[in-house]
């Protein structure tokens, strides 16, 4: 079973920036970048990548201990193709993409 922590262990950190941030200056340098967007207080607003640009997606929060399967269920659900890896304590580990799971 590979757990979240493990997959996004090896992936690049993810850009987080406030919500207010113009994000296409970020996009044109790291096009397949997906930038997670807090607001003032810490609060997560959502995730956006460059194919989004005029759209926010809120994307579902999956703690590190769950598995693959779990986060492409999650994906599902929620119409999206990328989850976030939080720990019980709110720090953000990553994100989980759903090209980057393992089949």
């Amino acid at each position: 079973m590979i757990t979240l922590r493990r997959l996004v262990g090896r992936m690049p950190a993810p850009i987080v920036v406030d919500v207010g941030t113009e994000a296409s200056e970020i996009f044109r340098r790291s096009p397949d970048a997906i930038v997670v967007l807090f607001d003032g207080n810490g609060v997560l607003c959502g995730t956006q990548r460059a194919g989004d640009a005029a759209m926010v997606t809120l994307s579902p929060v999956l703690e590190p201990e769950h598995d693959v399967e779990m986060a492409r269920l999650a994906m599902r659900a929620h119409h999206t193709d990328r989850v976030l890896v939080v720990t019980s304590t709110g720090r953000l580990l990553g994100v989980a993409i759903d090209r980057d799971l393992p089949r």
